[in-house]
């Protein structure tokens, strides 16, 4: 291409991309996967366990203690606002494992529904390992950043694939996808959201994807999408391209009746743009 002999950092870059598209594709295809469920949340949301033993270890420290010192009530603070978090780990774990187990009763193999995720710690974590507690297979779609993000290790061996461009990356999160579940999460979170929202009403998605923002109160202090319509910048009925819940087993049955309808009428196109 005459734009690598001008450019050869160009002609790399595209070398990558090509390769980040080819190489996955025959991984996917080697394990029949053809469907899945996405889940997207922060990367620093732990365990329950973790911030349990973070509180006690704190209560243990301070007790009896005149706390003054004001890094000691941040301390505090911050391990109490961690341990509430937590709860979204422990719901995107059984949501994860309740959906893994309803694919392998419902479907046949080569129509299976992969929980994946970008892969690394937190809500990504509690995902894979919810599935890969269910005895299911489950996919890490994993990107190198300066931080947070390191392959978990409930993702299935042979896998848990690599990235250098988010492009590609991207690509392969949407392209099978069939329900999408996002939890609380800063700015990739974000980034995944709109980008996907953006392509189902802007009709570049080739079929809907059931989206569930899962914990109403912070998405709805995050965003508020009633400020885009009483100004006119969105419309109602764009708002029905998701929605929100607080309950696993409310998730559970609105992915779950969207997939089978999907399936009935036939829509099982891929989703990428």
């Amino acid at each position: 291409m005459q734009s690598c002999s001008i450019d050869p950092d160009l002609c790399q870059r595209l070398d990558q991309l090509q390769k980040e598209l080819r190489e996955p594709a025959e991984v996917f295809a080697r394990n029949g996967i053809r469907n899945t469920i996405v889940f997207f949340g922060s990367a620093r949301i732990k365990p329950p366990t973790d911030t349990q033993a973070e509180m006690d270890r704190l209560h243990h420290d301070f007790q009896g203690i005149m706390m003054k010192d004001r890094e000691e009530w941040s301390e505090l603070d911050r391990a109490s606002h961690n341990h509430y978090m937590s709860r979204f780990y422990a719901a995107a774990e059984s949501l994860a494992g309740q959906l893994a187990h309803w694919s392998r009763t419902t479907f046949p193999t080569d129509e299976q529904h992969f929980i994946t995720t970008g892969g690394g710690p937190g809500i990504m974590e509690a995902a894979n390992r919810g599935a890969s507690r269910a005895g299911e297979p489950t996919i890490g779609i994993n990107i190198e950043i300066p931080t947070e993000q390191r392959p978990n290790p409930y993702i299935t061996p042979g896998l848990s694939l690599h990235f250098e461009t988010f492009p590609m990356r991207k690509f392969w999160l949407m392209y099978f996808a069939r329900a999408l579940v996002i939890f609380p999460g800063g700015i990739g979170t974000l980034d995944e959201f709109f980008e996907i929202y953006t392509l189902m009403k802007t009709r570049k998605a080739k079929r809907y994807i059931p989206i569930v923002l899962f914990g109403s109160e912070y998405w709805k202090e995050l965003i508020n999408f009633e400020t885009l319509v009483r100004f006119n910048t969105l419309d109602r009925a764009s708002l029905d391209f998701f929605r929100y819940s607080d309950n696993v087993d409310e998730a559970f049955a609105f992915i779950t009746e969207q997939i089978l309808r999907d399936r009935q009428n036939g829509r099982n196109g891929h989703n990428a743009s």
